[in-house]
């Protein structure tokens, strides 16, 4: 029981260090981002002056990169709280198509500025399902985000759908 109460200390102290590294490396991206996003939110807004059209269209773009780092740093808080047995579930009636559809919606922009073709086939009809969309969410999106970054100029990414009275399945083909 000696060597393995002290390994299973070990094993304790580094779960810790590597809970209190995250918790640091949060806080340090966090404060910086959140103020990136607050100005480009009052230069987007025109209280510092007009925008002019491309402009805006970088500072837009801005933004969503910014959106992207802040979602990165979620995931990074949702594995740690994951693998501390931390991380609350909360379930509830999601509409399937509705959460689909809007995660292609984001991505739209993006696909046609680098030339990316985004197709989908999401039958109507898809089940609401009890999930926790939060996660569900940022696990499509994660799957297409990370798509659009391998693909090409003259590339696709397509989203599939499918579900049976048992199971419902999301696919996302890509050539990248």
């Amino acid at each position: 029981a000696g060597i393995l109460g002290q390994r299973t200390m070990a094993l304790e102290e580094e779960q810790q260090w590597r809970t209190d590294f995250t918790n640091l490396l949060v806080h340090d991206l966090k404060s910086p981002l959140t103020s990136i996003r607050g100005n480009l939110d009052i230069l987007i807004s025109g209280l510092r002056g007009p925008i002019p059209a491309e402009q805006k269209r970088h500072l837009d773009r801005a933004r969503q990169s910014g959106a992207e780092l802040s979602e990165m740093i979620e995931n990074l808080l949702d594995v740690e709280r994951l693998e501390s047995g931390g991380l609350q579930v909360e379930q509830a009636p999601c509409d399937m198509n509705a959460l689909l559809q809007s995660n292609l919606d984001a991505l739209r922009e993006i696909a046609v500025l680098n030339e990316i073709t985004l197709d989908a086939s999401i039958p109507d009809g898809l089940p609401t399902l009890s999930v926790d969309e939060r996660l569900i969410r940022r696990v499509i999106q994660n799957l297409l985000t990370n798509a659009a970054k391998y693909v090409t100029a003259g590339g696709y990414i397509y989203l599939r759908a499918s579900a049976s009275s048992k199971q419902m399945m999301v696919a996302v083909i890509d050539n990248g």
